[in-house]
């Protein structure tokens, strides 16, 4: 019986199995079935509409065919018609009358220089004209008194014309020209910056640009000068600690100088005396690793008060406001700060960003001197006194 049983469920498995394998090979069958269905119905798709470009195409054909044939009958007319009109005309005889005789022309009709120079000297004079005004156009820099005074509210000190030459330098000039316009632009400087305050002229005064290479140090140099000859006591401060110049300029040494100082690595801050020009220096020292911090430190500001009480200027030669934030931080230990720009150089968008960081830390500005100034771009009461200085070798 329990053979019997087993017997009976082997037998039942393999009828499931045999079953099950049935199934499989009919669902198999259909689903191969299927997918022939559905590449045939894409076939017959791909074919109908390749039938229908096919007739597409052969209508086309059939209109070009009619167009090449109309074409063809229409051309054959014409060659007739022609053959036909040269032979009338072979056959008909040509009168000819003389109207008026021909004569030689005593001018060419072509060129006509004169009409030809006339229109070329107006379209040059008209060309250069909208080429110049296109190109001030296009030019963003400050050129003048009046962009300064107009667009930023700001008085000009004076404005310095540019040095031609290339044996002349700003830096001495006016060492052996003191006669010259240029000398007398930097005496005006003077002037404004001793009337600049009501009650009495700025003493701590901070000389910085927008951007290198635009004539601070020069101007500070100058104004020195000036001031010392003007019998007052003057100190010039090169607060440049990252790329002093002032030493250089004079021709004086930078061993020890203010980075030394407010460093604590000598107690005393280094003086040295210009011989022949009436002030002092206290030059920029080595370069130390942040200029920012020791220019805002406690000990610079006492040294500018100390400064103060024994001088009756102190001329501070500052970093550009829009590289580093050296004289933004110098600024609130002054009286006040000028700022130089050069003519053609400084852009608008430069000089409007650092007057901008200036402001927005109440800082007070003196004025600007406008350097590089060219000759014809001097204001008329500015240049039309030249020629009553009298010349240096006079």
């Amino acid at each position: 019986m329990i053979r019997a049983r087993d017997e009976l469920r082997i037998l039942k498995q393999e009828k499931r199995f045999e079953i099950d394998r049935v199934v499989s090979t009919i669902k198999n069958s259909y689903e191969l079935a299927v997918s022939k269905e559905k590449s045939l119905k894409k076939l017959l798709e791909t074919t109908k509409r390749e039938m229908l470009n096919l007739n597409e195409k052969f209508m086309q054909y059939s209109i070009m065919k009619r167009d090449v044939d109309s074409n063809r009958v229409l051309y054959d007319t014409l060659q007739t018609s022609i053959k036909k009109q040269g032979v009338t005309e072979q056959s008909q005889s040509v009168n000819i009358w003389v109207i008026k005789k021909a004569a030689l022309p005593v001018v060419p009709s072509k060129p006509n220089k004169k009409y030809n120079l006339i229109v070329g000297l107006i379209i040059g004079i008209c060309g250069g004209l909208c080429l110049a005004f296109f190109v001030d156009y296009l030019d963003n820099t400050i050129n003048s008194v009046r962009q300064i005074e107009d667009k930023f509210g700001l008085t000009v000190l004076g404005s310095i014309e540019e040095l031609k030459g290339k044996d002349k330098n700003i830096d001495t000039y006016i060492l052996y020209n003191p006669l010259s316009p240029i000398a007398e632009s930097y005496r005006l400087i003077r002037s404004a910056l001793l009337l600049s305050k009501a009650d009495h002229p700025p003493r701590v005064v901070l000389i910085t640009s927008m951007n290198k290479s635009e004539g601070k140090t020069a101007t500070v140099t100058n104004l020195a000068r000036m001031l010392a000859k003007d019998k007052k006591n003057v100190l010039v401060i090169d607060c440049d600690l990252r790329r002093p110049r002032m030493h250089s300029l004079l021709g004086m040494p930078n061993d020890l100088g203010l980075s030394s100082y407010l460093t604590g690595n000598t107690d005393e801050c280094p003086l040295l005396q210009i011989k022949d020009e009436g002030y002092c220096l206290i030059p920029a020292g080595p370069v130390p690793p942040d200029p920012s911090e020791l220019l805002g430190s406690r000990k610079m500001k006492k040294l500018l008060e100390m400064m103060a009480e024994k001088y009756d200027f102190l001329l501070l030669d500052s970093p550009p406001v829009g590289a580093v934030t050296d004289s933004l931080t110098l600024s609130q230990y002054v009286d006040g700060s000028i700022l130089v720009v050069k003519a053609g150089s400084t852009t608008l968008e430069m000089f409007e960003s650092g007057v901008k960081k200036m402001r927005d830390i109440n800082s007070h500005i003196l004025g600007v001197v406008l350097n590089g100034l060219k000759m014809e771009e001097k204001d008329s009461y500015q240049y039309g006194y030249s020629s009553y200085y009298a010349s240096d070798d006079d």
